[in-house]
């Protein structure tokens, strides 16, 4: 937060201060992914979310990520649960796609569940790299980090919403994850 009002208060970017917001961010997320770990039946408040809202909210913590949002639709859902869930989402694309544009599209489809695509203009995964998404503490390319924890610990999240989580990486450009969602209690 601190971070963030610094470069309000600047007005500019440098390379220093966006590297330390990239931190932050990081930060918050190892952290949010490990407090949702650590519980794994904690108790989620499941309650009638706007979707494109809920994006939204998220892709203000990447500015360099133009986020195109289409389409409406509301869900059940717990509010920080399904944040974390984009967050994740819009991590990867950043950190590991190297993306600059998500796009995300948002409708209804049948049984009264709502489908949020969220498609990146990444670099994409290769195919061994595809193998290994979702699975936790799977060593990273920077050495001693570790990957797959965010998705993974998302795809656990969605399931206690009563959802779908899924990805597909065609071993080309871009990376497309696809989450479904009740519209409403059953």
């Amino acid at each position: 937060m601190q971070a963030l009002g610094l470069q309000e208060e600047l007005g500019a970017t440098s390379p220093t201060l966006d590297r330390l917001l990239t931190d932050a961010l990081r930060l918050k997320l190892q952290l949010e992914n490990s407090l949702f770990f650590a519980q794994p039946d904690g108790r989620l408040w499941l309650q009638r979310l706007n979707g494109r809202e809920q994006v939204a909210r998220v892709a203000l913590d990447f500015p360099g990520l133009a986020v195109n949002i289409t389409g409406q639709g509301f869900v059940l859902g717990d509010s920080r649960a399904l944040q974390s869930v984009f967050r994740n989402v819009l991590h990867n694309a950043v950190a590991h796609g190297e993306a600059s544009r998500m796009d995300v599209t948002i409708s209804s489809v049948a049984r009264g569940r709502v489908s949020i695509r969220l498609a990146d203009d990444g670099k994409g995964a290769t195919p061994d790299v595809a193998r290994t998404i979702g699975a936790p503490f799977v060593p990273g390319k920077s050495g001693g980090r570790y990957s797959g924890f965010g998705l993974f610990v998302s795809q656990k999240l969605v399931s206690r919403m009563h959802g779908r989580l899924s990805w597909r990486a065609s071993g080309g450009p871009g990376f497309v994850v696809d989450l479904e969602l009740p519209e409403r209690e059953a």
